[in-house]
């Protein structure tokens, strides 16, 4: 049989494993709850950029064309290997008839240099992010719709203001039955219109914190 010791590490090796084991399926074990839409909201949101002169550094090689009031200095890029000469030692070497011959084995070696290049800072026009317009709404009824931009300034100067990314959000809140706790989950637009106000559904949600997968979300 094993020895006691041996015997000892796999009792506690099986029992850190089964606590570890345990320990996830509590923690993701899921129930079914009942849902009941509760109500609706959306926001639809567009980004403004402006176009500003922003302040970048990149080595020589990577400054872009149209960078403006360049200032460079030399700094460290990276290293490389140089040859440094050869590390030495002895060895014995069997002869096959049982003696043995010193005899000298070297090896190249290297030492790490530095690689010097020009660092530069510079200013160049870019398109950053100044605001953002948002439309929100609080029903199926009140139809989404993108809000109205108004631009300070179009074209490509410094100030000039243009749109950027869309993005749209629909939420939908449930109830959840019994206990009343309230989840929101987003959905595709079809869906989230899908969803009448009072229609009850059925869900997965955490045993532990409550947390509803939105994505199991079915009459």
């Amino acid at each position: 049989p094993p020895p006691a010791s041996g015997r000892g590490k796999f009792v506690v090796l099986a029992v850190i494993l089964a606590l570890v084991v345990g320990a996830v399926v509590f923690f993701t074990w899921k129930k079914e709850v009942g849902l009941e839409v509760a109500s609706h909201s959306w926001t639809r949101e567009i980004e403004i950029e402006t176009q500003s002169l922003v302040t970048e550094t990149a080595w020589r090689d990577g400054v872009p064309a149209g960078a403006q009031s360049l200032s460079c200095s030399r700094a460290e890029r990276s290293t490389r290997k140089v040859p440094d000469g050869e590390r030495c030692s002895k060895e014995r070497r069997d002869l096959g008839d049982g003696t043995f011959k010193e005899v000298e084995v070297c090896t190249p070696k290297f030492r790490s240099e530095p690689v010097y290049d020009d660092r530069c800072t510079y200013v160049i026009p870019r398109w950053v992010r100044a605001r953002m317009a948002t439309a929100t709404g609080a029903s199926v009824r009140d139809e989404p719709r993108w809000p109205e931009v108004r631009l300070a300034r179009t074209g490509s100067c410094i100030g000039c203001e243009r749109e950027g990314s869309r993005n749209e959000r629909y939420t939908v809140e449930l109830v959840e039955h019994p206990g009343e706790r309230r989840h929101s989950c987003e959905f595709a637009q079809a869906r989230w219109a899908g969803l009448t106000v009072g229609s009850t559904w059925h869900a997965k949600a955490r045993m532990i914190g409550g947390g509803l997968d939105c994505d199991t979300l079915s009459p």
